[in-house]
């Protein structure tokens, strides 16, 4: 899974359990590279992964460990590269949390 981050803190702490290494360190991995355009494309490649599993734990994982804990801290930046898997998940999601949606659910950028 971790193939689209090969960078060295992500690896050396991937031997957590799953929910634990995405709050702890992808979470914040993530948040701190928020501004990087290809950076939130790959995050958004690797969500739509888990999203379009056929492996239900990695769909929950996609839903529950990284969209709602991004959607809890607000920050949108990748939402407008997110595939239709990840959209899909995102609109059960939003309902959950007193936020704006717009920024959420505008046009994916390509």
């Amino acid at each position: 899974m971790l193939a689209h981050f090969p960078e060295s803190e992500l690896l050396s702490a991937s031997v957590l359990g799953t929910y634990i290494f995405h709050e702890d360190y992808f979470i914040p991995f993530v948040l701190g590279r928020s501004s990087d355009e290809m950076m939130m494309q790959r995050v958004a490649t690797y969500i739509e992964f888990l999203a379009s599993s056929e492996d239900q734990s990695l769909h929950n994982l996609a839903e529950i460990g990284i969209l709602e804990a991004l959607v809890s801290r607000q920050d949108s930046s990748v939402a407008v590269f997110l595939g239709p898997q990840s959209k899909a998940l995102l609109v059960r999601v939003l309902p959950h949390f007193d936020v704006d949606p717009k920024p959420w659910l505008s046009p994916r950028k390509l």
